[in-house]
């Protein structure tokens, strides 16, 4: 979506083992002005810690996250956390594009934020995105694809899960409002990473 609208960015995988000094590096390097950060459940202590020393390091670059962890526990993490300025719920796509666009925090629907006063806000729930279609598949240009270990790539075919499995935390990340995407901007997919040489295609959906 960011380089669909044109708007500069980088992107740091540290699951191929990078350490914070070399991301601060690249932060620095890039003269970023937003860090963003996805964030799952596990591990979350660790990335609270990270949070921290990017804040000491450029306190003047605003840090917002995204994710399964914010999703699910909304106001904890921020409280949790007091280094974060900015947290997107559910589905982050147009919320990050409003972001970065400059649009008012207060009118960022899916958007945590902290008021003047210290206190925490929500807009309350982005309405889901209904036409998967309009949203560009990722092609990870900025990944280093390279780098990993498994020749494999990911498509997902469409969002939410009406079920309610009690083991699943699907429902409070994305939702159980079910969409899907058309026939042909998936073969579009899969024809995309074929040209690319991929051969392991796995089916990502959340239901």
């Amino acid at each position: 979506m960011l380089q669909q609208q044109g708007i500069e960015h980088q992107i740091i995988d540290m699951s191929l083992g990078y350490s914070v000094k070399q991301v601060q590096q690249k932060i620095a390097r890039f003269q970023a002005d937003l860090i963003g950060v996805s964030m799952t459940s596990l591990f979350h202590q660790a990335v609270y810690n990270m949070l921290h020393t990017f804040k000491y390091t450029f306190p003047a670059i605003p840090l917002v996250v995204g994710g399964p962890h914010i999703s699910t526990l909304r106001q904890q993490v921020l409280a949790e956390c007091p280094v974060i300025d900015y947290g997107i719920t559910l589905e982050g796509e147009e919320s990050l594009i409003e972001l970065c666009q400059g649009a008012p925090v207060e009118h960022i629907k899916g958007f945590l934020y902290r008021t003047a006063q210290g206190g925490l806000e929500y807009t309350g729930d982005r309405p889901f995105i209904m036409e998967l279609d309009s949203l560009p598949f990722p092609k990870y240009a900025k990944f280093e694809l390279s780098k990993y270990v498994a020749r494999e790539i990911g498509v997902i075919t469409s969002r939410g899960c009406p079920y309610t499995c009690t083991f699943c935390p699907v429902k409070t990340t994305i939702g159980r409002t079910t969409r899907f995407r058309s026939v042909l901007p998936i073969v579009d997919e899969l024809e995309y990473w074929h040209r690319q040489g991929y051969r392991d295609i796995l089916i990502l959906d959340d239901n």
